[in-house]
């Protein structure tokens, strides 16, 4: 699947998420990271409604055997068995069979108040670190390579702004902004989203803060 589709479908789901939990009051997303075992995947049934949907238009089931936790606030157990709604094997596994393999899963949860509510995604792990360039959406779990300058006053400050649902504000919040040091002068850098707060702030409006973490940053042109 390409990686613009699947984005989009995640910005969806994450929007769609966010207007659906009225009674959430605040919301915590970030991301779990299991290992697990598939035991089964079968197309799915009316009568499948205990499965987790992960996608917008599940088409089979796949059973996971959770083996361990690797980090992360543990949103599953090892011993869990747990039932995801998927479109397809390959857009989630790739072309290989998988019933009977072991792969580590990255899924993002979302807390209500305080109190694990579900998970949202599922995706196998990455071994490499996909870097995208920053269009205005933000998905916790996400690398991105964007323009960055630091503002008196504001801190650190993305130059292209963010792309927030409806009745939404918000920003970035920076783990480690005190490395970026060059104020005033733009630089290009790299950052992980680690998690995300939404709250409800009124009647149809939300705050939404993204966590953020610097990995890089360089110059831009001659500078």
């Amino acid at each position: 699947m390409p990686l613009r589709v699947a984005t989009a479908l995640t910005f969806l789901l994450v929007a769609a998420a966010a207007h659906a939990e009225d009674d959430c009051g605040l919301m915590l997303r970030a991301m779990s990271h299991f290992r697990g075992t598939v035991r089964s995947l079968e197309p799915i049934a009316r009568d499948h409604a205990e499965a987790i949907p992960v996608d917008l238009d599940p088409q089979f089931v796949v059973a996971i055997e959770v083996d361990g936790v690797n980090s992360g606030e543990p949103a599953v157990h090892a011993g869990d068995r747990l039932r995801f709604g998927i479109h397809s094997s390959a857009r989630t596994f790739g072309t290989d069979p998988v019933v009977g393999r072991t792969f580590d899963f990255d899924s993002e949860r979302m807390d209500c108040g305080g109190a694990f509510r579900r998970l949202l995604t599922l995706q196998v792990h990455a071994k490499n670190r996909l870097v995208e360039t920053f269009d205005g959406r933000l998905e916790v779990g996400h690398s991105y390579r964007a323009k960055a300058k630091w503002v008196a006053g504001e801190g650190l400050t993305l130059v292209k702004p963010l792309a927030l649902p409806r009745h939404h504000d918000g920003g970035v919040m920076w783990t480690n902004a005190d490395s970026f040091t060059s104020s005033g002068k733009v630089r290009e850098i790299v950052f992980e989203v680690v998690s995300r707060r939404i709250e409800q702030i009124g009647e149809r409006q939300w705050l939404s803060l993204f966590d953020a973490t610097l990995i890089e940053l360089r110059p831009v042109g001659n500078d």
